[in-house]
């Protein structure tokens, strides 16, 4: 387990961390999310001992890792690996030499040393390329080697700063495969860095959403995209649910009143409103809905108008409340920002 505490970091007298704490379960995939500038990078570079914070403590499998001397912190240091959005592997080396690098430093015998880096080439689907150059790889094929040098050394641990910022969305949607594999067949932790939620609904078990070097909210991922609480996080979740009302809808919106209504797990396929319609007599107009699947469980959102305000109304908004469904009311003054940001 990772365990954070009261981390805080400064650079030239501007907060750049304040007062994080996280607790990250052994074997999870964790993501943290936030806008250029919230800190993301600063923060896994503290939890690899690359960046040493200003006050606060770091705990690894429970040592705390900024109370040791320089040679337990690197001996450390050898457990976690760490990707990157740009690879950074050397183009005057071979894959099978920028995979070994590790290996050579710790002067690893040559046996083992092929041994090993075969064994890893072979689990990221690269074998027939270990004499290649990067200059002569894909883009997702250079992450697929950044990936095996990181894992070379047989880390507990490992940290992906946007490591798929760079990549389209199918390699993207490979990289994310392959770190599945990762957490399932090696047992690593894996700590993700990034800005796209769709990284973060496709494979993390939890994230931590960050702003202005704060954490703002911190949840499992359904509940996070079910239920956002600050508006940060409600935006990070629209931009892939697309839950925008459609400009031609907006004329509409003057009279009656707006709800938004959340689905979870069981009542996603169930006939919700029907039932309540035919029950209390109350129509629903649907402006917009959504239906995903987060984490082997689906979930939809319903925007919709009720017209009437009386007590049928109030009835029908207490059945929903049966049947699990989460409702919030959309005010007037919200209209045009939730609409249109």
């Amino acid at each position: 387990m990772i365990k954070i505490e009261n981390i805080y970091k400064s650079f030239d007298h501007k907060n750049v961390l304040t007062n994080i704490s996280l607790e990250i379960p052994k074997g999870s995939i964790y993501g943290i999310i936030g806008y250029s500038g919230a800190g993301k990078s600063t923060l896994i570079r503290i939890i690899n001992a690359l960046e040493r914070p200003d006050s606060g403590k770091v705990f690894i499998n429970n040592t705390e890792l900024y109370s040791l001397d320089k040679k337990k912190i690197q001996n450390e240091k050898k457990r976690i690996g760490m990707i990157f959005q740009h690879f950074y592997l050397l183009n005057s080396k071979t894959v099978f030499d920028n995979v070994a690098i590790a290996l050579k430093i710790n002067k690893t015998d040559k046996k083992e040393t092929e041994k090993r880096v075969m064994e890893i080439l072979r689990f990221v689907g690269l074998e027939n390329y270990k004499n290649s150059y990067p200059e002569q790889l894909s883009g997702g094929q250079k992450q697929r080697i950044g990936i095996a040098r990181a894992l070379v050394n047989n880390p507990k641990i490992l940290l992906c700063d946007e490591a798929t910022s760079a990549l389209d969305p199918e390699t993207t949607k490979q990289i994310l495969e392959l770190l599945q594999k990762i957490n399932r067949e090696l047992g690593l932790t894996i700590v993700l860095i990034t800005h796209q939620m769709e990284v973060i609904k496709n494979i993390c078990d939890r994230v931590a959403v960050l702003e202005n070097g704060s954490i703002i909210e911190e949840n499992d991922v359904f509940n996070i995209f079910a239920f956002p609480k600050k508006t940060t996080t409600q935006k990070f979740v629209e931009s892939i649910l697309h839950q925008d009302i459609p400009d031609s809808a907006y004329k509409h919106l003057i009279n009656g009143r707006l709800y938004k209504l959340t689905f979870s797990k069981g009542h996603v396929d169930e006939p919700v409103l029907s039932n309540i319609t035919a029950e209390t007599g109350v129509n629903f107009s649907i402006l917009q809905g959504v239906v995903t699947e987060i984490q082997e469980h689906f979930f939809g959102q319903l925007i919709v108008k009720l017209t009437s305000a009386d007590k049928r109304t109030d009835t029908a908004l207490e059945k929903l409340k049966t049947y699990g469904v989460e409702i919030q009311e959309i005010k007037k003054e919200e209209i045009h920002y939730e609409c249109f940001t």
